[in-house]
């Protein structure tokens, strides 16, 4: 991910959230790179947002918007987890679901990653109308062909092959229970970050302790989110 993509990304989606009144903060790596190294993370892949599932009705809205500024965008709930893709960028907006004065989620995370990645690939063919997929290593003009051949097919039976699409991703792959005590989020604070004025949670230093261990401070290439991040509670298969 290039920094000036990411920051340019990030920029964009900050204001079309703000106009749309959604509140979010920096979350994950995002986070991190922001405090540790006040930039983000050269080997991250991606931008982390974090929000409240109520805001799902908003982000929606605010999807339209970015798509009128140009970027091809996709908007998806899976399993407690809502994500935007851009064409330039991915940008990843967490949604998180109080239950019982903690913030939970879910990952779904195929490991078997070569299936999984076609299985993705082909969910988001089937189940999104004219819409680019984006941040897969499918040629474009591949997606388009898949696009025009599944739009020929019924509405009811685009969305039964969806389904069956992603009954076999469910199959070869587990879900991650992430649960995060709410006081972290319930009380927000700012930072700058290239310019720009972001939420992070209040208890910043704390919360990535929480994440990702006392030597958050040290930078860990090998980090692996599905399996050492702090927040996981367990994985089903």
């Amino acid at each position: 991910m290039k920094e000036d993509i990411a920051i340019d990304a990030l920029r964009e989606v900050k204001e079309v959230f703000d106009k749309h009144g959604i509140e979010f903060w920096l979350d994950c790596g995002t986070l991190l790179g922001a405090v540790r190294d006040e930039k983000i993370i050269p080997w991250d892949g991606d931008i982390d947002i974090g929000s409240w599932d109520t805001q799902i009705s908003k982000i929606y809205a605010a999807s339209q918007g970015l798509r009128d500024r140009g970027f091809k965008v996709s908007v998806r709930d899976w399993e407690g987890r809502t994500f935007i893709l851009t064409e330039n960028c991915g940008i990843d907006v967490y949604l998180y679901r109080l239950i019982d004065n903690a913030a939970t989620m879910k990952w779904l995370i195929n490991k078997k990653m070569m299936v999984g990645q076609i299985l993705d690939y082909l969910h988001r063919v089937t189940s999104e109308q004219r819409r680019v997929v984006v941040g897969s290593n499918m040629p474009v003009s591949v997606t388009k062909i898949l696009y025009k051949i599944v739009n020929t097919l019924s509405p009811h039976l685009r969305r039964r092959l969806a389904d069956v699409i992603w009954l076999l991703y469910e199959k070869t792959g587990c879900v991650i229970h992430l649960s995060i005590p709410d006081h972290y989020f319930n009380k927000l604070s700012k930072i700058r970050f290239y310019g720009m004025e972001f939420k992070v949670p209040a208890e910043t230093e704390e919360y990535l302790v929480y994440r990702y261990g006392e030597n958050w401070k040290i930078p860990n290439r090998d980090y692996v989110h599905y399996k050492d991040d702090g927040a996981i509670v367990k994985e089903s298969l």
